[in-house]
């Protein structure tokens, strides 16, 4: 466990990554677009930019071809967060090939995945570092907390030292976040998603709940990463770790089952993955003819299908992205894929009543 160091969010075990490697302003660090506001938000606590990256084609990973060519023509990128999206395995033999060869430091973004493997070894293996997060819709879903991985014995030195000005975060916070989590384990099925999705945003909008997604400013690095985790989530972590496997067996269960029944609808494509490669999903992600029309009647017909990634880098759109670094135009695969790419809950055993009303959803 030495190698281990938990901190408040995922996004802060990010920027403590890329400070202990000598990130500073000016310097760049190419991520993918596809992705949530968390990554950007990371890279700008360390005070580097993001470089976007687009992913493959219908997919939701890195494309190798798209980051040699946007490394080809910018400068100072020094560092690179491989994102395994739904715990889809991403390219790691040719873009670890590219960011060796432009002397990157190499970071995984498994937030979506412990165990999904390439060539038989567990992702988190194959970088300097690697970041975990333990947010709600995550493999071990706690509300809030991250984790970092160290491979590499310099970075790890370095985020020990830093590791140690950390504090823990305020009694308040303590006590809001585990109401939080009594009140989501009370009240969160996939029949009550919509409800509970609604209550969730209206909550975190007024401060009174720890949200996901945050309106973070690029020139402004939020108190949340001057924290450790959460000691009330930490003491519920090494239960939760526990227990994983049994989760994972039962969402490959699920997974099963989505695929015998939706994946032969018109107008429903399963995401490509690479042969080499196994899924342990998070979600299931489907691509679908018209999302927004499978948005809406999943909130009718009151089934959990959520709308992630609803933007290349979720939640902002319009104006709000180049706020934080992205243009449109920049990464058409993300933008596709944005428009048209759902996701299925891996959490609650379906009854057929539900499966029914899935379909129908999805027809």
């Amino acid at each position: 466990m030495n190698d281990l160091l938990l901190y408040f969010r995922g996004r802060v075990a990010l920027a403590e990554i890329l400070i202990s490697n000598g990130i500073i302003e000016g310097d760049r660090v190419a991520i993918q677009a596809y992705t949530c506001s968390a990554v950007p938000e990371g890279v700008y606590a360390s005070k580097a930019t993001p470089l976007y990256i687009d992913v493959v084609k219908e997919g939701v990973t890195m494309s190798p071809n798209d980051l040699k060519a946007k490394l080809d023509n910018t400068k100072n990128v020094k560092a690179i967060v491989i994102q395994h999206t739904f715990g889809i395995v991403a390219n790691l033999e040719k873009i670890i090939e590219i960011a060796k060869k432009n002397d990157l430091i190499i970071i995984e973004d498994c937030c979506h995945s412990f165990n999904s493997e390439y060539k038989g070894q567990k992702i988190g293996n194959f970088s300097d570092a690697s970041f975990y997060s333990f947010e709600w819709g995550k493999p071990i879903a706690l509300g809030l907390g991250g984790l970092a991985k160290v491979k590499n014995s310099k970075i790890l030195y370095n985020l020990k030292l830093q590791y140690n000005l950390l504090k823990n975060p305020p009694i308040f916070t303590e006590i809001q976040l585990f109401v939080q989590r009594i009140a989501f384990l009370i009240l969160y099925s996939p029949k009550t998603y919509w409800f509970v999705k609604r209550l969730y945003h209206f909550f975190s909008k007024l401060g009174i709940i720890k949200g996901n997604q945050s309106d973070f400013k690029t020139y402004y690095k939020s108190r949340e990463f001057n924290y450790k985790i959460s000691r009330v989530l930490k003491h519920k972590l090494e239960k939760k770790i526990n227990e994983l496997s049994h989760y994972e067996e039962k969402s490959q269960k699920l997974v099963s089952v989505y695929e015998k029944n939706i994946l032969n609808l018109d107008g429903v494509k399963k995401i490509k993955t690479l042969l080499e490669t196994k899924q342990v999903y998070v979600r299931y992600p489907i691509w679908v003819r018209d999302k927004e029309k499978v948005s809406n009647l999943a909130e009718i017909n009151k089934v959990e299908i959520a709308s992630w990634y609803a933007s290349p880098v979720h939640h902002h759109v319009g104006k709000d992205l180049l706020n934080i670094g992205y243009h449109l135009g920049s990464c058409p695969n993300a933008e596709e894929s944005s428009r048209h790419i759902v996701s299925l809950p891996l959490s609650h055993n379906p009854s057929e009543d539900y499966v029914e009303k899935l379909k129908k959803t999805l027809s």
